[in-house]
């Protein structure tokens, strides 16, 4: 993307470590059927998550009549439109079943009816809003770009715990998780632990056309929204469902990021956007010897 060679001789050899010294490779789908994103824009995502020795399939639920047997996660993306009752169905008795959910959605700005996966993030006690988040402080921002926000996952969450520091997110106008009273909660077997937010000058927007960046009277003051969360479910004694959460997808994507005017960068590149995703499917799949900082490739001059 920028024009520039890289050595990826080390991350390939790293790489071909794990993938012989793994015992059995995790199993994780892409819900597929109801999709914004391409699979164009998930390759760089995928390409990373095969490259950490895990296996990666596509499903389709209305096909397959459940989420597979061996799911160990199901991935699900910002949705173009709701999934089906049946569908709903599938992934409630997967929940129920103890399995585990990586969720990345951005929100929903064109205020699409999405009764039935509302029913599935019920079970978590949590929504995704319709309006974006901005950043008003300019440290945790790119440039003059509020929609660009900076967020740190700290040392010592489920997904940095073997690291000394955090990483550092750039989430691309992302919406903000909703989360239920602590007493609903209580009601669901549902505990939370935070994972991201935002800055206390950060705003609220539901109107999408205004065509400013600065706070109008018709924002709202959302200062420490919460915009990276797992949801842990007690479905019986003996099994737990995990739902991580984020309230952005294209942070994880391979949407064109314009640095300036020579090169782009994919917004999967931007900061620790990628470890950020592979220590989250680490964690949930129980692999504590991936929660890392990947090294950085390296130039060729």
């Amino acid at each position: 993307t920028s024009g520039r060679q890289i050595d990826i001789t080390e991350e390939a050899i790293t790489n071909a470590i794990v993938n012989v010294t793994i015992d059995e490779k995790p199993k994780l789908y892409l819900l597929t059927g109801h999709n914004q994103y391409s699979d164009e824009y998930l390759y760089s995502m995928q390409s990373a998550l095969l490259s950490e020795g895990n296996e990666f399939e596509t499903v389709d639920l209305l096909s397959k009549g459940k989420v597979p047997d061996d799911c160990d996660v199901l991935i699900i993306t910002t949705l173009k439109e709701d999934i089906t009752q049946a569908e709903k169905d599938y992934i409630i008795d997967y929940i129920k079943n103890g399995g585990d959910i990586l969720l990345l959605s951005d929100p929903n700005i064109n205020k699409l009816e999405l009764p039935n996966f509302q029913k599935v993030l019920d079970e978590y006690g949590i929504s995704i809003s319709e309006g974006i988040l901005l950043e008003g402080d300019s440290s945790r921002r790119i440039a003059n770009y509020p929609n660009m926000i900076l967020t740190n996952i700290g040392s010592g969450t489920s997904i940095t715990r073997n690291l000394e520091t955090g990483i550092n997110l750039c989430l691309v106008t992302p919406g903000k998780i909703d989360i239920e009273d602590q007493e609903k909660l209580e009601d669901l077997n549902v505990t939370t632990e935070i994972l991201a937010t935002v800055s206390d000058k950060a705003f609220y927007r539901t109107d999408i056309d205004i065509d400013t960046f600065d706070k109008t009277d018709d924002d709202e003051d959302a200062p420490n929204a919460v915009v990276g969360a797992i949801l842990t479910k007690q479905v019986d004694d003996d099994n737990n469902s995990k739902l991580l959460v984020f309230s952005n997808n294209v942070f994880a994507t391979n949407a064109p990021i314009q640095i300036n005017t020579q090169y782009y960068m994919y917004a999967i590149d931007l900061y620790n956007n990628q470890d950020a995703i592979l220590n989250s499917l680490s964690y949930l799949t129980e692999r504590e010897d991936t929660i890392t900082i990947r090294k950085d490739i390296e130039i060729v001059d």
